[in-house]
């Protein structure tokens, strides 16, 4: 539901912009409040130009004006050039990282360069609109969520990105949850976790088969009464080893 009151301050205070017209701004206000929650979810105003016939150079001027009287919120989303994934997202150049920044579902570190992998895009603020996706419904869902909708996605890429997620695991705080795996025919997998939600977190696990040959993996594990950003099991010395990033926890 939207804030009606606050929609028509804000609708009020873009007026008060000489550059920008009346009537331009009716239209651009009432379509973006016929959008849907998906159309909702980064804004590219490039393809909101397309898509409701405006001149791009004042669609441009439209969105900044929005974001500096706070209808929309601004954000420069840094882009996985493997799976075309949002890995981070920043409301300011200065958070950008200055040489590079990791991708959890690939496991990689990408340069951070500024003309290639990061976009920008525009959200309603939440005081006029709460965002009501739950990415972690499924992993169509949560894929739909966390790739990027400008980046694009061969069917080939597709294919192998859902070949290889074996499955996507809500846990509530407190919760216990025994997983089971195949060892034998799969040597590797990797989880990736993923905090939803800083006021109720949900503690989701994306549990991906990995083609490495670095030993076998368990076939049954409890996972660690801990968050961390990613994990990849494998057998070590018939002793069941986290490797996260560099450094180990104790074998249990």
């Amino acid at each position: 539901m939207w804030n009606e009151t606050l929609f028509e301050q804000k609708k009020k205070s873009l007026e008060g912009f000489g550059v920008l017209s009346k009537k331009s701004i009716a239209r651009f206000m009432e379509n973006i409040k016929v959008l849907n929650e998906w159309q909702l979810h980064r804004i590219n105003p490039i393809r909101f130009a397309k898509r409701n016939d405006f001149e791009i150079g004042e669609t441009l001027d439209l969105f900044l004006h929005s974001a500096k009287i706070g209808f929309l919120d601004f954000a420069y989303n840094m882009i996985c050039p493997a799976c075309g994934g949002v890995a981070a997202s920043h409301t300011s150049l200065d958070q950008i990282e200055e040489k590079s920044f990791h991708c959890y579902i690939c496991n990689i570190d990408v340069p951070a360069t500024l003309d290639d992998q990061v976009e920008v895009s525009f959200s309603v603020n939440p005081s006029l609109k709460k965002q009501s996706l739950n990415p972690l419904v499924d992993v169509e869902t949560y894929l739909r969520y966390h790739i990027s909708a400008n980046f694009r996605k061969s069917k080939e890429l597709l294919n192998f990105i859902f070949s290889n997620i074996q499955d996507l695991i809500v846990m509530e705080p407190g919760a216990i949850r025994r997983i089971r795996l195949d060892a034998i025919n799969v040597p590797v997998y990797q989880f990736s976790s993923v905090l939803w939600k800083i006021t109720q977190p949900s503690f989701c696990i994306l549990i991906l088969r990995r083609l490495l040959r670095i030993g076998l993996s368990t076939s049954v594990f409890f996972l660690p009464d801990l968050l961390l950003s990613n994990y990849i099991f494998h057998r070590e010395n018939t002793r069941l080893r986290f490797l996260i990033g560099r450094s180990q926890l104790p074998a249990f």
